[in-house]
């Protein structure tokens, strides 16, 4: 049995043999364990003699009971010619112990053979394992005041820090507002323009500037929307009901139509955010857009049509508008949503 990972075996016949038969005959045989399915790749070196004129043997291999490809070769009277088949099995053998032979017969004249060796291999196997990824450097290698440039060396002399710490983060980044002009840390981009996002200094308070927030998140739909006191109708969009959607859960604007009957005091909206719940109850700005038509009759001092939230929570927010309704009256509302 072969070294290493891969079953394998050989075995040599020497001597010399004349007469080979007219059917196959064995000229030397080897066995094989398989340790895990695979394929078996065989291979054979057979010396022919021959003994007449016009003298062809043929030559092959077989793995298990599965015959390999013939080779022929026709030695001159009275020489000898090298045979060298190889093959390869069709399938997977399961786990166990298989027979390979080396097989010769005279296809015409007289021919023997005087030495015979046959190799067998399990093509099985492991795959190459990659290269580890590089490790990169750990935060605890800088000082106060440093930060890594270059692709790796530590440099002083800079007005910030970025120490990774797993209580915080896992990137914490510190730095000395008044080293810096009273910024801790900004992002801009690479032409030196107008700063995007800042961190500065405000009455030993960090404070955020951004130059402008464009609301995102996913579009709401009349869906989101519940309503009550609007009237007959309004509870369903079409000629009556939330109408005009153009908001996500942090803002926007809808407009509300009132039914012709049925409505009452104080009508209410409650919008449901599609995002998934915030994180605690939101902070919201509202207003409405005038002119309401008809105008809402105001209520308790409220301007007229302006909105008032009643309810807060992670899943929804219910705002009321103070006043009666009248027929069909319509109402647009915008509104600002914090986390």
């Amino acid at each position: 049995m072969g070294g290493g990972n891969l079953p394998s075996n050989w075995a040599q016949a020497t001597g010399s043999t004349s007469g080979v038969p007219a059917t196959f005959a064995d000229a030397v045989t080897t066995t094989i364990t398989l340790t895990t399915p695979s394929k078996i790749f065989a291979s054979g070196v057979v010396t022919l003699v021959s003994g007449s004129n016009g003298a062809v043997c043929a030559t092959r291999l077989v793995i298990n009971t599965e015959n390999g490809e013939e080779y022929q070769v026709a030695p001159a009277n009275g020489s000898n010619a090298v045979a060298s088949p190889v093959m390869v099995s069709d399938g997977e053998f399961g786990i166990g112990t298989y027979t390979v032979r080396l097989q010769v017969r005279a296809q015409a004249g007289t021919v023997g053979f005087a030495n015979a060796r046959i190799n067998a291999i399990a093509l099985q196997g492991s795959g190459v394992t990659g290269a580890a990824g590089v490790t990169g450097p750990a935060g605890s290698a800088l000082a106060l005041g440093q930060v890594y440039q270059n692709g790796g060396t530590a440099a002083g002399g800079v007005g910030g820090e970025i120490r990774l710490n797993a209580t915080i983060g896992p990137v914490r980044l510190v730095g000395s507002g008044a080293a810096s002009g009273g910024v801790y840390f900004q992002v801009a981009d690479a032409g030196g323009g107008f700063p995007l996002f800042e961190v500065r200094e405000g009455s030993g308070r960090g404070v955020i500037m951004i130059p402008r927030i464009e609301l995102g998140g996913t579009p709401l739909t009349p869906a989101n929307f519940s309503l009550s006191r609007w009237g007959s109708g309004a509870s369903s969009p079409g000629n009556y009901g939330v109408t005009g959607v153009s908001c996500s859960d942090s803002g926007g604007s809808f407009t509300i139509v009132g039914g012709a009957t049925g409505y009452t005091i104080n009508p209410l909206i409650t919008i449901n955010f599609q995002d998934g719940p915030r994180v605690g109850n939101p902070f919201v700005l509202t207003r409405t857009m005038a002119p309401c038509v008809p105008t809402l009759a105001p209520l308790w001092g409220y301007s007229v049509c302006n909105p008032v939230l009643v309810t807060q929570s992670p899943t929804f927010i219910t705002m009321m508008i103070p006043g009666s309704a009248t027929a069909r009256c319509i109402v647009t509302v915008q509104f600002v949503s914090f986390a």
